[in-house]
């Protein structure tokens, strides 16, 4: 239920619809936890921590009271990703990652790459595949003219997430400033346009990554 405001980023929006949900006259039990749970998740991923695990806690002490394995999991599967979070194996690199960028808004350019490669390095030691670390690093690295890495990254992460899931759109972002980055302008032509293509299918437009298609698709233009 929350994905097209996951794939959007519009949080506050999600928080305020699960919300109204929890509270909405003449809803089942079945609804209002699985409301809490949504509600938990989004509070959760926008580190109102707190909030968040008052949500799933009185989600999982309603589940508990009903007969319904599935309702009792829903929720113990929601804390799950809360605790996750809470995790430093979760927050260490999340923090490098936010790191990195605002290094890389400021132009210093070195330390964002010390950030995002400590990010990349968290999840090789927690075997957690793939993360948004590697597509910002590999974003970071078209600058200076590695590009070779820059495509194993990319590469790396296209192999392991689904196609059209969040990860794999903003993968799609870099890929449409590699390609030009490689003087391939026919196939960088491509890639912008398949890349419009899959951002209008499912509403993707996280901000940074939108605004990089859409800075290569106009560069090309010129």
């Amino acid at each position: 239920m929350y994905t097209p405001w996951l794939i959007r980023g519009w949080y506050a929006e999600a928080a305020r619809h699960f919300g109204a949900l929890t509270d909405a006259s003449g809803a089942t039990t079945a609804e209002r936890i699985t409301a809490l749970c949504n509600h938990g998740f989004v509070l959760t991923m926008r580190a109102r921590f707190d909030q968040a695990a008052a949500l799933l806690t009185e989600a999982e002490a309603l589940a508990r009271t009903q007969d319904d394995a599935t309702l009792t999991l829903t929720a113990l599967y929601y804390r799950n990703i809360h605790a996750r979070r809470l995790d430093d194996r979760q927050i260490l690199p999340l923090n490098d990652v936010i790191r990195g960028l605002v290094a890389t808004a400021r132009g210093q350019l070195d330390d964002a790459e010390k950030y995002l490669r400590a990010a990349v390095e968290y999840a090789v030691a927690d075997d957690s595949g793939v993360t948004h670390a590697s597509i910002d690093l590999a974003d970071l690295l078209i600058r200076p003219g590695e590009l070779d890495e820059a495509t194993a990254l990319l590469d790396a992460v296209f192999a392991e997430t689904p196609e059209h899931s969040t990860s794999w759109l903003a993968a799609r972002a870099v890929a449409t400033a590699l390609a030009p980055a490689h003087g391939d302008r026919d196939r960088a032509g491509a890639v912008v346009a398949e890349t419009g293509v899959a951002y209008t299918r499912t509403g993707f437009a996280w901000p940074r990554y939108a605004t990089r298609t859409t800075a290569v698709r106009d560069a090309m233009t010129d």
